[in-house]
């Protein structure tokens, strides 16, 4: 009965739509990051390559998060409050 049960909540758990739709933005994100390439010359520049605009927008956030990450942090706490 106890497997039963068990069997039964982990199909409901695995069959559930919140965990689907994040593993397609996961999915989308990967596709995103398999699709551009960022090349940094020796100033440090980053030169961002990719085949559609969704890309090298991923990879312009991507390298902006490398380079200033803390002042990302410091605007999202200021947009909090």
């Amino acid at each position: 009965m106890k497997m039963m049960l068990l069997t039964v909540l982990l199909l409901l758990l695995l069959c559930n739509p919140a965990l689907r739709a994040e593993s397609a933005a996961e999915q989308k994100t990967e596709r995103l990051a398999r699709n551009v390439t960022i090349y940094r010359d020796s100033y440090g520049v980053p030169h961002i390559y990719g085949r559609t605009d969704a890309a090298v927008v991923f990879g312009l956030m991507y390298a902006q998060a490398e380079d200033n990450f803390w002042q990302l942090e410091d605007d999202i706490v200021r947009a909090l409050g």
